[in-house]
């Protein structure tokens, strides 16, 4: 699921602030994360953006998407046996077809399950 090589991990030399035009629906932007229609999936992409107090800051962290991605991926791995979770099943292989143009966006970029919202009401109570 997750980028177990090492020797496979380089970062790059400067942040990546916006995703490049891609073939897919544009679903909206996040502080940090793009989303993409793959139809019954999403496609969602870290970029190197760095928020504080809500504010996006004008310059990224280069390779910080990559961070992101991998540690979400290795826990999203590492307890699926223990809790689901809305990665889709062969992964990896899933995301080289979907980003074959785009090697650069492969290790910062999940393939997910698409779920129609639900909201709840949570009751809060001080002890």
């Amino acid at each position: 699921m997750f980028i177990k090589d090492p020797n496979d991990f380089s970062f790059p030399k400067e942040a990546l602030l916006r995703v490049p035009k891609l073939p897919y629906k544009h679903l909206g932007s996040g502080k940090v994360r793009e989303l993409y229609d793959l139809g019954e999936e999403l496609l969602m992409i870290a970029t190197d953006r760095v928020s504080a107090f809500d504010v996006i800051l004008h310059e990224g962290i280069p390779g910080k998407g990559i961070i992101l991605t991998q540690m979400s991926l290795f826990w999203f791995d590492y307890l699926k046996d223990v809790v689901p979770n809305h990665i889709v099943p062969n992964h990896n292989k899933r995301l080289l077809a979907v980003l074959a143009d785009y090697p650069e966006l492969y290790k910062r970029s999940m393939i997910v399950k698409n779920s129609s919202r639900c909201q709840s009401n949570l009751l809060c109570v001080d002890i």
